[in-house]
């Protein structure tokens, strides 16, 4: 199994938010993963498990020209079987 990550719509150029999720025992873990509208790839290798209190951590950076206001977004997790 995997866990996967992606964003309900594009950010704004030259704005970039990264995520970071802790891996259970086992499993392999990314170090900051780019979101996009396109899953990524977070956790990998997922076996039986019982894991809780796993670190999630986001850092956004963006450009001095980047034209941001007040703007949400969301991001969707999914776990998938069966990889």
């Amino acid at each position: 199994k995997k866990i996967t990550a992606a964003l309900d719509q594009p950010l704004p150029a030259g704005v970039v938010l990264e995520v970071t999720l802790a891996a259970p025992s086992g499993a392999s873990g990314h170090d900051y993963v780019a979101l996009t509208i396109t899953g990524a790839d977070l956790v990998t290798g997922i076996s039986a498990t019982s894991a809780g209190a796993l670190p999630l951590t986001y850092r956004l950076s963006a450009t001095p020209r980047a034209s941001v206001g007040i703007q949400t977004r969301t991001v969707t997790y999914t776990i998938v079987s069966g990889t």
